[in-house]
């Protein structure tokens, strides 16, 4: 558990490592779980902790802050909201306290590290959108990205939208330069330095708020979700 003193927002967060299973081979693919706006993106956090404590995952990396929490010119906060869908270059535009898109936080380091000793990582990042009653592909419950231009996706990202959708009847599944242009996760930083440095994979699905509200009141519908991650993570090992 990291914890950041007043006015020092780069790295709160709760960082679990399981031990190395018996009867692994030392030359498997690893798979781990990050929340990096667990408290701004409602219930991601507990979700990712729900389903890394089901087992057969590496590590769980989640963030103890709020992504905003700076302040404006004016003096007042900048309001914290659930990911408002844009994608910005600008280093002004982030906060410090967004692991996602701060290079120097500590959950980037944590993550650096960690890819560095497995390079062939599954990554998998939870997020949360906000929702809108204007923008056309909000109609999307999930959406999928691997953090990389727009582009045909490969089998492994086509395999796991095919997945989910079948997993979650009643939901629709959007996967980043298939079916959407928006949430491809270019600015995350975790996915950048995979692309970058490594032969890992970075798996970026982001939910609305109906979809993760169903999840934490609907046990079945929970374990559907959990048990089709699940799966898409032994495929990747295999």
């Amino acid at each position: 558990v990291i914890r950041a003193p007043d006015g020092h927002n780069r790295g709160g967060g709760i960082y679990f490592l399981t031990d190395p299973l018996p009867d692994a081979s030392p030359h498997r693919r690893h798979t781990i779980i990050q929340c990096p706006h667990a408290r701004s993106d409602v219930y991601t956090g507990k979700l990712g902790l729900a389903l890394f404590q089901l087992g057969g995952f590496d590590a769980f990396f989640s963030s103890s802050m709020r992504r905003n929490t700076a302040t404006q010119a004016s003096g007042t906060p900048i309001p914290d909201v659930e990911d408002p869908m844009t994608e910005s270059s600008s280093i002004e535009d982030i906060s410090p306290a967004d692991p996602a898109h701060n290079r120097f936080s500590f959950f980037q380091i944590a993550h650096e590290t960690w890819m560095r000793r497995h390079p062939a990582t599954l990554v998998i990042q939870l997020h949360g959108f906000a929702e809108s009653n204007v923008v056309d592909d909000r109609q999307f419950d999930l959406i999928l990205s691997g953090g990389k231009p727009p582009m045909d996706p490969d089998m492994f990202f086509l395999e796991s939208a095919r997945r989910l959708t079948v997993c979650l009847p009643g939901y629709r599944v959007g996967l980043f330069g298939k079916d959407t242009p928006l949430f491809g996760a270019q600015s995350n930083v975790q996915g950048r330095y995979i692309h970058r440095y490594t032969a890992g994979t970075f798996w970026h699905l982001e939910m609305n708020r109906r979809f993760r509200d169903a999840l934490m009141k609907n046990n079945a519908l929970r374990s559907l979700f959990f048990t089709c991650i699940q799966e898409i993570a032994a495929t990747y090992e295999m």
